[in-house]
């Protein structure tokens, strides 16, 4: 609860909210207050974290035609590594994303896990075309790993891949030989 101060009453007024996270991870909810004339305050920002990590990008539903930002946060106290796997369903086995699929700035991570910096993996791209075929639905999560032994895993998102999707290449680009 939020105390609000009004200034024609002033007693102070207290309005609850709920608030259903969509992701794990960081989330900021913004508060602004509105009188009887319409004037807005500044809004209010409210940072709170959810469960012990979670993939932050891409969003849970991407369509992808072949590459895919991945990026993941975890509780900075326990993890200090991460991983990233895929699978097709929930009978598939969780396989870890091929570090030759994925790049840091135009580089391949040398290795899984990847190192966090204070709690977040690299803005990482994972071609995903070259990962997953056929094209599909496939769930996507992350491992995070830290001191003594902690270990979690995120919840996993789903991401549609389909090389036929909309920005697809639809003709061969250059020459063929």
């Amino acid at each position: 609860m939020v105390p609000v101060n009004d200034p024609v009453d002033p007693v102070q007024l207290r309005r609850a909210a709920s608030v259903t996270p969509v992701k794990a991870g960081t989330n900021t909810f913004e508060v602004r207050a509105t009188d009887k004339a319409d004037n807005k305050s500044e809004a209010v920002s409210y940072t709170f974290h959810v469960g012990p990590g979670g993939v932050t990008a891409p969003d849970d539903g991407t369509r992808t035609a072949a590459r895919v930002p991945l990026a993941a946060e975890a509780d900075t106290a326990k993890y200090d590594k991460g991983t990233f796997f895929w699978r097709l369903g929930d009978a598939d086995t969780w396989t870890s994303i091929p570090a030759a699929d994925v790049t840091n700035a135009g580089q391949p991570p040398t290795s899984w896990p990847a190192s966090l910096a204070s709690g977040k993996s690299a803005d990482l791209t994972w071609n995903a075309n070259s990962t997953v075929t056929p094209d599909g639905t496939v769930q996507v999560r992350a491992d995070f790993a830290g001191a003594g032994s902690a270990a979690t895993s995120s919840d996993p998102i789903t991401v549609v891949v389909d090389s036929n999707a909309d920005g697809a290449a639809s003709e061969q680009v250059g020459r063929v030989r």
